[in-house]
């Protein structure tokens, strides 16, 4: 059976309708940009995927916007293994994070710059994965900035976003009784006279004050009080426990800590005993603000402030490079977060500078942003459509130290309360086609369907129609409109668009095709945009014209053949036009033996010539091709028929008969041409010896498993026997009795009775019931094989079994009559 899909109507069907293009200025540049995906993917949250066309390079960017006052939705941040060393991808955090009915961690991009290499102080425990500056993830601090070149992206508790224009202070203090010392930092080398807290958080949780000054420090562990949690900004009381040690390299306790110091440090932790309470403080300070923020990152440099692009260029050695870049920022108002990666290093995105990341950011909705790590780091992820980007390491995401991430609090539901259209287009030109997809969403808005097809879609009808699938909108008419969908439970959503003519030219996809009376085809049509964009054009939307109706003629942008002929198809739409040629040819016979029974039907050659003797090939209608020879040397190998021989209009099968008789075959195969003079070889059963055997050929399965009218008018290049014969001096013949063609629609039971010449009896169809217009005497149905399916008397209908071609005979005041029937639903 014939498969009706198209690989050029299948490209048709997946070509994104885009967004009105706009232009950004991206540093000196102007881009196109182009809008190829918008969607809601959680609560408050969208993502949106951008190709930015410039006079010399393409950028393909991914953003995240988050409304940061919907009361279901937060935003943390994650320290790989929730440890200071072993890098996860962006993945393997969020999907180890999330927690169903708690929090579900359903988007994210990567976070700051990581160590890739190298061990800690002992030398030998990894910090592979270790944040090079400050990370907060849930409130406990993981590291504090060790590098004043440091910019950091935090956010409170109650999610207010913060990005510092200077490396974050997180100097503290240790209060005792009588006495109190700075804090210098956290899970970092301690200086001279300083004290520094190490966490349980340290690879190898030990202090790893290992180096040439290892015996001069002096360590202690503390423990919070029941109740009492360290996090930024917040006194927590705690417990010294145990006995002060110097040089040790002291374990740190589970959920507990260490403080080291030397130099005048050393006293201080000398003065603490066993069982003494103490005060812990890390205020926060951005900009001499002190802030308590739950999640912080740390990237450099800053590049957008108050909305203007900052001079970035020699903060950092790679500034003035393309590359991948990820970033994170958010608008004046601090209500929207924006998390952005632009790829890189790719045949389709050249990567940006820090300066172009800021304008990036600002046209994507940022007041500030800072660039965070990047290169073959940079990942956006989500949870229901996957990682949106494409990583510069072959698309393979790297694992990295920390990331940012969009969280659902809200209940757990698989239950879709709601629907929405994705990548909704803002305009879309006269003649084009669009079918939406519609995701499903659950009662608190998080995407958990992205193959809804529950669904029916409606248009204004201004601005065109919907097929009858309802899942296709046509836009055949002109203005400002809106399409709707609508599931069977209720749920509704809608958009608008604007329909328009922008039509420079059109070009169908042939230039000439091959009709049967049967096969009905939709014309391929492809329009040029005034912007020079070309997209499939629905072709019913043409003014159709035929040089000969009785021949072929188009309706509805479907080209019908009705007899042998030739026909030049015109369509034409907004003062352009192309033109199709069409040949019809209507198969006589179910069977059509396409052997002519002339001498040079084929042309048979021996390989080698000095390995067959006394050849002879005679050839007639009657007896088919006879190939005669005698056996003469091992070097006899294959004999070929060759013939281009055109197969007449759309065939279903290529039949060949063939008998080898006492010789032996080894390879037998088929080479076929098509129109585009691409050759297809098909290699056959081999034959048996001494019987007429029938190899078939079927169509379209060997040009590729679906059907193309492309690949039509097909032409027989060749036959080709590989022989395997061992006995010399042997005479041989093999017969190839009839070469045949197959059309599975053809009824050869009616074949011999009158056709029925269109309003005769005013036949029609009426879902599987076929009409005749008046009783008659007797009505067969027949399907292709030639079997009778149905019968009936004195009636003025019959019904067919099921969707198919059918031929309806007809017997009524002594006349016979038979007509072909389609019965398509």
């Amino acid at each position: 059976m014939k498969l009706k899909i198209y690989l050029w109507l299948v490209l048709w069907l997946t070509v994104c309708n885009s967004y009105a293009s706009v232009t950004w200025k991206v540093w000196n540049t102007d881009y196109r940009v182009d809008t190829t995906f918008h969607a809601k993917i959680g609560p408050g949250t969208t993502q949106t995927s951008l190709l930015l066309t410039g006079p010399d390079t393409t950028l393909t960017v991914f953003y995240l916007t988050v409304d940061l006052t919907d009361p279901y939705v937060d935003i943390r941040t994650v320290c790989a293994t929730d440890h200071l060393a072993g890098a996860q991808t962006v993945t393997q955090m969020a999907e180890s994070h999330s927690v169903e009915g708690e929090s579900l961690y359903f988007a994210g991009i990567n976070g700051g710059f990581f160590a890739m290499s190298g061990t800690a102080n002992d030398g030998k425990t990894s910090i592979v994965g270790r944040p090079h500056h400050a990370s907060v993830a849930e409130g406990e601090i993981y590291r504090t900035s060790t590098s004043a070149i440091c910019r950091h992206f935090g956010i409170t508790s109650d999610k207010v976003p913060y990005l510092s224009n200077a490396s974050v202070d997180f100097t503290g203090t240790i209060t005792t009784v009588t006495d109190s010392y700075e804090i210098s930092g956290v899970n970092v080398n301690a200086g001279n006279n300083k004290i520094i807290l190490y966490t349980d958080k340290m690879p190898g949780q030990v202090t790893q004050v290992t180096g040439s000054s290892f015996p001069m420090y002096y360590e202690v562990a503390l423990m919070p009080k029941a109740g009492e949690r360290l996090v930024p900004g917040k006194p927590c009381k705690m417990t010294v426990k145990g006995a002060w040690a110097r040089g040790t390299n002291m374990a740190i306790p589970d959920g507990g800590y260490v403080i080291s110091g030397k130099g005048l440090a050393g006293p201080f932790i000398q003065s603490l005993n066993d069982g003494d309470e103490v005060e812990v403080n890390l205020p926060m300070s951005f900009d001499g603000e002190t802030v308590m923020v739950e999640h912080l990152t740390t990237g450099n440099p800053k590049i957008l402030g108050n909305g203007e692009v900052l001079n970035t260029e020699g903060e950092r050695a790679d500034a003035i490079e393309w590359h991948p870049r990820t970033s994170i920022g958010y608008s004046k108002d601090k209500k929207k977060l924006i998390m952005l990666v632009c790829d890189g290093r790719t045949e389709i995105s050249r990567g940006v500078r820090t300066r172009e990341l800021a304008d990036l950011m600002r046209y994507a909705g940022a007041d500030e942003a800072l660039n965070l790590d990047g290169g073959g780091s940079s990942t956006l992820y989500t949870s229901m459509l996957g990682v949106r980007n494409y990583p510069s390491s072959k698309g393979v995401q790297r694992k990295v130290g920390d990331g940012v991430f969009v969280v659902s609090t809200a209940p757990a539901s698989s239950f879709v309360g709601g629907i929405d259209f994705a990548t909704p287009p803002h305009v879309i030109s006269k003649g084009e086609e669009y079918s939406p997809t519609v995701y499903g969403y659950n009662a608190y808005g998080l995407l958990i369907n992205t193959e809804m097809s529950n669904y029916t879609i409606t248009c204004d009808e201004q601005i065109g129609y919907v097929k009858a699938n309802g899942k296709t909108f046509v836009a055949d008419g002109i203005g400002l409109g809106k399409i709707y969908a609508r599931t069977p439970a209720g749920y509704t959503c809608e958009m608008e668009v604007v329909v328009k003519e922008d039509i420079d030219n059109i070009v169908f996809r042939l230039d000439s095709v091959v009709s049967d009376c049967h096969y009905e085809y939709p014309v391929e049509v492809s329009m040029t945009k005034s912007t020079g964009e070309v997209v499939p054009l629905n072709p019913s939307v043409l003014s159709w014209s035929s040089s000969d109706e009785h021949v072929a003629f188009v309706e509805n942008g479907v080209l019908k053949g009705l007899q042998n002929g030739m026909a030049e198809i015109c369509g034409s739409i907004s003062e352009v036009s192309d033109t199709l040629k069409v040949k019809v040819q209507e198969p006589s016979k179910h069977v059509l033996n396409i052997n002519d029974g002339t001498p040079d039907w084929l042309k048979v050659s021996f390989t080698t010539s000095a390995g067959f003797k006394n050849t002879s090939v005679t050839n007639s209608e009657k007896e088919g091709l006879q190939i005669s020879f005698l056996y003469n040397s091992t070097s006899a190998k294959t004999i070929s028929l060759a013939g281009d021989i055109p197969l007449y209009s759309l065939p279903d099968t290529l039949r060949i008969h063939i008998n080898p008789g006492e010789a032996k075959v080894k390879t037998f195969s088929c080479t076929l041409r098509l129109p585009s003079k691409k050759t297809v070889a098909v290699d056959l059963p081999i034959p048996e010896a001494n019987k007429e055997n029938i190899c078939d050929i079927a169509f379209p399965d060997v040009l590729g498993d679906v059907f193309d009218i492309a690949n039509y008018p097909l032409v027989l290049s060749h036959f080709t026997l590989g022989m395997d014969i061992n006995t010399l001096g042997q005479n041989y013949r093999i017969d190839i009795p009839a070469v045949e063609l197959v059309y599975n629609y053809y009824n050869e039971n009616a074949s011999d009775v009158q056709t029925v010449e269109g309003k005769f009896l005013d036949l029609s169809v009426s879902g599987r019931t076929i009409l005749l217009g008046k009783a008659v005497d007797r009505v067969e149905l027949y399907n292709v094989s030639g079997c009778l399916v149905s019968l009936t008397e004195n009636s003025n209908h019959i019904s067919a079994p099921g969707i198919g071609m059918y031929i309806v005979r007809i017997v009524t005041d002594g006349k016979v009559f038979s007509q072909k029937i389609w019965i398509n639903r």
